[in-house]
């Protein structure tokens, strides 16, 4: 029982990893800072942060994303502007992708626990027919 604990926390935290990265990417897409043009690196100091998120990561981390959105920002800038109305589809693109990601992370966590039961069980045998 204990194994089966331990494959489904690393599932869940693997979900819970998932999950924050598609939330950042769709925050990131539909940032209306986009569309304010060449002013947008000004805004990104400002750019709130969730308390939870800002606890959870710690301030290095939080310093971290928002340099490299200084540095990605100038494609993400062209990419986002050159695509009409991207935060429509791209929202519909990025959780479509999400709930791909943890329909197959749920099959990983089914498949782990399929083999410790397997392992447990060919285990079993064994140690009986040898005893």
């Amino acid at each position: 029982m204990l194994w089966h604990g331990l494959a489904w926390t690393g599932v869940l935290v693997l979900w819970g990893l998932w999950s924050t990265f598609c939330w950042l990417a769709r925050w990131v897409v539909g940032w209306e800072g986009w569309q304010r043009g060449g002013d947008w690196a000004a805004h990104v100091p400002e750019i709130p942060m969730p308390e939870w998120l800002s606890a959870w990561l710690g301030l290095g981390w939080v310093q971290a994303l928002r340099e490299a959105l200084l540095e990605w920002g100038p494609a993400l800038q062209a990419w986002v502007q050159s695509w009409p109305d991207l935060s429509g589809w791209a929202s519909l693109l990025i959780w479509g992708l999400w709930g791909l990601g943890s329909v197959l992370l749920f099959i990983a966590g089914l498949a782990l626990s399929g083999l410790i039961a397997l392992v447990r069980r060919s285990r079993g045998r064994t140690v009986s027919t040898g005893g």
